[in-house]
């Protein structure tokens, strides 16, 4: 039977070390509560008594903040094993020079994240057209992914055809990248005209 109480803690997140603080929590609230009653006058006292409320004296859940900075320590200490942060003379945490590599391979899928949560279909057809350098290759192949995930299909070399409007985000990454001037985008209009976006 414990082992079974002991398995439903564990499923629900509740450690002992919690469940000792929470116990704790009542008891020390408990004996607050009583000494104001006592030290108060008799209507006072019994009126602190009948309106007491649970967290009134010690505030916070203590197994709650527990458990939420377990959980701290246990990714701090994840990161600082992988290399990715350590303490400085200060006993405070950094950044490591791997960790700022990893942030780097983690922010473009946050940028392409973006430009697809941001993307909406289009009624008429969009044609993108470009020119970018041999000097700019992976700039070149991150355009051809995302024109991918956003739907489009080459029909020639550096052209590509697709009903999806091409969100802010992508045009701002292509400025960033400094490749937006290889770039012509058209819409043919339901009368087949063709204007450029």
């Amino acid at each position: 039977m414990k082992e079974k109480n002991k398995e439903i803690l564990k499923k629900i997140g509740i450690t002992t070390v919690s469940k000792i603080l929470q116990i704790l929590q009542g008891g020390a609230e408990a004996s607050i509560l009583i000494f104001d009653a006592l030290t108060s006058s008799k209507r006072e006292g019994y009126r602190k008594l009948h309106n007491y409320e649970p967290g009134q004296y010690t505030g916070d859940n203590w197994g709650e903040i527990y458990k939420e900075k377990q959980k701290l320590y246990s990714t701090l200490n994840r990161l600082k094993r992988d290399g990715l942060i350590e303490k400085n003379n200060k006993d405070l945490w950094k950044i490591t020079k791997k960790g700022v590599l990893k942030i780097n391979e983690i922010k473009p899928n946050d940028i392409k994240r973006n430009i697809l949560e941001k993307s909406k279909p289009s009624n008429s057809l969009i044609i993108v057209s470009y020119d970018i350098s041999e000097t700019h290759r992976k700039d070149r192949w991150w355009v051809v992914e995302i024109l991918k995930l956003l739907g489009f299909h080459m029909v020639h070399q550096s052209t590509w055809i697709g009903k999806t409007k091409l969100p802010q985000e992508f045009l701002e990454e292509l400025i960033s990248r400094e490749i937006m001037d290889n770039f012509k985008i058209f819409e043919v209009s339901k009368t087949g005209n063709l204007k450029e976006v």
